[in-house]
């Protein structure tokens, strides 16, 4: 009888022969000291770190690729020790030579599944600060002035600054660096319609309270990803709950307007959530 897949969750030490179906949702190499160490990547059916050492990269890195689901067969489990980790899970997933990898058509895992870390979480502390987030916001008051770049372990960085408001007007700040500097700055420039929406993945929390800015988020080296206004469930819903249309009219004429919720905010003295309430 064949045995049934597991959960990602269900993983731990009791066997070198789980059989898992999963997404690869990020893949990215690791250098230290200018080698490549290995080509880590993200696992969902709940995210995991999974690594192939550089020895072996070779023989399974044609058979991967981001967004695609497989079923894999085979791994040695190891603690997941690394000082910032993707996951919650205590354990990370390393490739051996004898893996069985076959891609196959996985509807019930989605392309997208975040789990957001609440901003109250973040601001509070509560978060665990040696697990990468996931956040959702409404990006404002970018500093420009801030656009500049910054000596980080001898290597010289472009950064920005602004802050994320979330539905529950909490606000935190974030910081996005290298390509996800360039990425944000060229979308602004175009001076897209308000409200900016981002989604940031495997953030770092960074405590920037000594600065004009509250507690909050930075992307993390070449493990994060960013999405700006793009056309996915989260950020759809999120800008739906953040307007509401008025129609206003005389005796005579009629208008229908969209506010916004910092619209909605100095006109009515409420959020669009307590509105629509």
């Amino acid at each position: 009888m064949a045995k049934n897949p597991s959960k990602l969750a269900e993983v731990d030490y009791s066997s070198e022969t789980w059989k898992l179906t999963v997404r690869v949702t990020s893949m990215w190499k690791v250098f230290k000291f200018g080698k490549m160490q290995s080509l880590d990547m993200v696992f969902m059916d709940e995210d995991i770190l999974a690594s192939i050492h550089h020895s072996i990269v070779e023989k399974f890195k044609h058979l991967l690729e981001e967004g695609k689901t497989y079923m894999m067969t085979n791994f040695e489990v190891l603690e997941d020790d690394q000082q910032l980790r993707v996951s919650k899970l205590p354990y990370k997933l390393k490739f051996v030579r004898t893996i069985t990898i076959r891609e196959c058509v996985l509807a019930n895992i989605p392309l997208h599944a975040f789990l957001f870390t609440p901003f109250e979480e973040i601001l509070s502390e509560k978060a665990p600060s040696n697990v990468l987030v996931y956040v959702i916001g409404q990006a404002f008051n970018v500093d420009d002035g801030k656009n500049v770049n910054v000596k980080r372990k001898n290597i010289v960085s472009p950064m920005v600054k602004f802050n994320l408001l979330d539905l529950n007007q909490n606000v935190i700040s974030c910081t996005l660096w290298n390509d996800f500097f360039g990425k944000f700055i060229s979308y602004m420039e175009m001076k897209p319609p308000s409200p900016v929406v981002i989604i940031l993945t495997r953030a770092n929390i960074k405590d920037t309270k000594s600065g004009p800015y509250p507690a909050g988020v930075q992307s993390y080296w070449t493990t994060s990803k960013l999405f700006i206004d793009e056309d996915i469930k989260y950020i759809n819903e999120f800008k739906a709950r953040y307007r509401v249309e008025v129609l206003v009219h005389d005796d005579e004429n009629h208008a229908r307007f969209v506010l916004w919720d910092h619209e909605s905010m100095k006109l009515t003295g409420h959020t669009v959530n307590e509105l629509i309430e």
